[in-house]
């Protein structure tokens, strides 16, 4: 019960949001599965060849994301969830995933915004979805979509999990934590109209979330 317990109070919240998101472009077309270890949603896509760039379970081929070892118009989408801001150059392994997708092919990324580090000492950028929609473009990728994961409150909520996992403090400071954590999101349905400015004139979709979605066409 104990156990049980704690595996509710510590399951992280943005689990759910990128379940939804995949879920949305789920096929058995030929995918490729970037950083595969921090992807949980690989039976969205069966027919997949899984990659990272270390050794690790489940991975089939270790890569440079600068140089994919594939040959051109390989798969019909590449999975990139957790991975573009640990890497140096993300626009060079954009410019490779667009090599091996074939004509009409998709990319999906799941990516830090508002987050704590994490997988240190390779966290080197963070998105919003105003610049991965301006990255993805400038890359000349097509039908961008890019967009917030959740919203404010919950956001809040991932950030407070993040204490508690990221740092040594008193038991019940850790269980206070995650219990506020687990109700903030449910505050997001009063929040009304977001807007990116203090003076309300810039109304945006979202204002703050943990992390960005992106989609775009080859």
């Amino acid at each position: 019960m104990r156990k049980r317990l704690e595996n509710w109070l510590t399951k992280k919240l943005t689990t759910k949001d990128l379940d939804v998101f995949l879920k949305e472009y789920k096929t058995d077309k030929k995918t490729l599965v970037a950083n595969c270890n921090d992807s949980p949603y690989q039976d969205y896509f069966p027919n997949r060849v899984k990659v990272d760039n270390k050794p690790g379970k489940g991975v089939e081929h270790v890569v440079d994301y600068n140089k994919l070892p594939f040959p051109d118009e390989s798969f019909d989408i590449v999975l990139a969830t957790g991975l573009m801001e640990h890497l140096k150059d993300p626009w060079q392994a954009l410019r490779e995933m667009k090599r091996v997708l074939k004509p009409g092919g998709k990319v999906l990324i799941g990516a830090s915004w508002a987050f704590s580090l994490h997988d240190m000492p390779d966290n080197y950028y963070h998105f919003t979805p105003v610049g991965m929609e301006y990255m993805l473009k400038k890359e000349g990728w097509k039908n961008v979509m890019s967009r917030g994961s959740c919203g404010p409150m919950k956001t809040i909520g991932i950030l407070l999990q993040r204490i508690g996992y990221q740092t040594k403090s008193n038991v019940l400071v850790r269980i206070a934590l995650f219990l506020v954590a687990k109700t903030l999101p449910f505050f997001d349905r009063f929040i009304g109209q977001e807007y990116g400015d203090i003076k309300q004139e810039n109304k945006v979709a979202n204002m703050l979330s943990s992390n960005v979605h992106a989609a775009a066409e080859k």
